[in-house]
């Protein structure tokens, strides 16, 4: 280096010195003497920390990330500024705003600790991993290829056909549907409700005593939960699975993809259309009153139009992959990860919109061309505003009782002497708010 060159070096230096800014020492160590964490599941992961270092420690801040998702979180730990410090923080796995906090067992956490100096010291931790299990059970795992299914108590035949159905899984969307996964993913295996109860997000005790979750896919932590009774495990476990693949190879920052591409691909994963799906489509196409494929963008709200957009995602799906193969499938969710729109999507790899496509799948259910109002939603409803992503459809609401003819005249009689009273209050100058309230 010159002369010019070193003199420009200490200007610079002596600037950030001179504002209050100093370089961060390149000799500044920490000593680690304990680095632990206990899981209390399902509420927090609290974390110790003890270590010394030659500058005060000023600040320490913990950084986290769970399961695949590159966004980054953080948390100041407790503790008394000095050289030697001892350091506690408590991570909330559950509650907060709409279960913001919630992280579901089997998740990775991966975290590191940055500690800082009153004199610009920084010094950054190796990045460090483990599992917050479920410490309710001893877990046992069955693994094979890409798949771990984990599981506890006498569930050996169960998780034997749990990972037996990930893997025929595996197989059949990768020959037929042309995807497959990027990322190793876990399959958690519960024996009973109460089990499966504590380990998804509280929403209600209505819900937790009424509700039955046969299956949950987080995809941002490459993993599923299952509740492995009943007769429908096999259905579920493909189901979840393949909500896993599709997101593991359209994720992006930009939009979502279609509710009837998401649904669609984990239904075709399930095998041929059946029950109240199979009779929600064959209704629909018998009385022509199909959702279009614009329509299908987000979910509905009323509990019979989601049963029927899972039926129409299974046939339309699968009409793409029985006409234009395996291969323009993957090319199609390709393009999603790159944050393309629907339209734009279609165009590049089929060669036409969602209009086009609609077009299409009406003819090769022998419909005729798109009737006029065809835009309309099933029983001629306006369509919801998009949801958040993974809420569940809102349930059924109770029939509103209709008053009987006989109770028409007293309304009417009421009605007038209501409109009389309000007509004196204004001629008396007197003014009527009135505020309605949503509950």
């Amino acid at each position: 280096m010159n002369r010019q060159a070193l003199l420009a070096l200490a200007a610079v230096i002596g600037l950030l010195v001179g504002a209050g800014i100093h370089p961060a020492r390149a000799d500044s160590t920490v000593n680690i003497k304990v680095d632990n964490y206990i899981i209390s599941f399902p509420n927090e992961v609290v974390f110790s920390l003890e270590a010394d270092a030659p500058f005060q420690i000023s600040k320490i801040t913990l950084n986290f990330r769970a399961g695949s998702t590159l966004a980054t979180r953080y948390g100041y730990p407790e503790f008394t500024p000095g050289n030697q410090v001892r350091a506690t923080y408590r991570l909330k796995t559950s509650g907060g705003e709409n279960n913001q906090n919630y992280l579901p067992p089997f998740t990775t956490i991966r975290y590191w600790y940055v500690f800082e100096g009153a004199n610009g010291e920084r010094v950054q931790t190796p990045e460090k991993s483990f599992l917050y299990q479920d410490t309710r059970f001893i877990w046992k795992t069955l693994e094979k290829d890409t798949v771990t299914v984990f599981y506890y108590g006498g569930a050996d035949a169960t998780a034997r056909l749990v990972l037996e159905t990930g893997l025929q899984t595996l197989d059949k969307m990768g020959r037929e549907a042309g995807i497959g996964l990027e990322r190793p993913v876990k399959i958690i295996l519960y024996n009973t409700k109460p089990d499966m109860d504590g380990a998804i997000p509280f929403t209600s005790a209505t819900s937790r005593r009424e509700l039955i979750t046969a299956g949950q896919a987080y995809s941002e932590h490459d993993l599923v939960l299952v509740l492995g009774v009943g007769r429908d495990v096999v259905r579920t476990v493909a189901h979840e699975l393949t909500h896993l693949i599709t997101h593991q190879l359209t994720d992006n920052p930009y939009r979502q993809i279609p509710a009837w591409l998401n649904e669609g691909l984990s239904m075709y994963a399930e095998g041929d259309l059946y029950g109240e799906y199979k009779r929600a489509l064959d209704n629909a196409i018998r009385q022509d009153r199909l959702m279009s494929v614009k329509q299908m963008t987000t979910m509905p709200g009323r509990p019979e139009d989601v049963i029927l957009l899972y039926g129409e995602a299974h046939s339309l799906v699968k009409f793409l992959i029985d006409r234009y193969g395996p291969e323009k499938m993957r090319q199609f969710l390709a393009t999603y990860k790159e944050g393309t729109n629907d339209d734009d999507a279609l165009r590049r790899v089929y060669g036409f919109d969602r209009d086009g496509l609609y077009a299409q799948w009406r003819q090769s259910l022998g419909l005729p061309p798109q009737p006029a109002g065809g835009g309309e939603a099933p029983g001629g409803a306006a369509q919801p505003g998009p949801q958040a992503p993974g809420q569940p459809a809102p349930p059924r609401p109770a029939p509103t009782a209709q008053p009987s003819a006989a109770a028409f005249p007293v309304l009417a009689l009421l009605g007038a002497a209501v409109l009389g009273v309000l007509g004196l209050a204004v001629v008396a100058g007197l003014v009527v708010f009135v505020v309605s309230r949503n509950r």
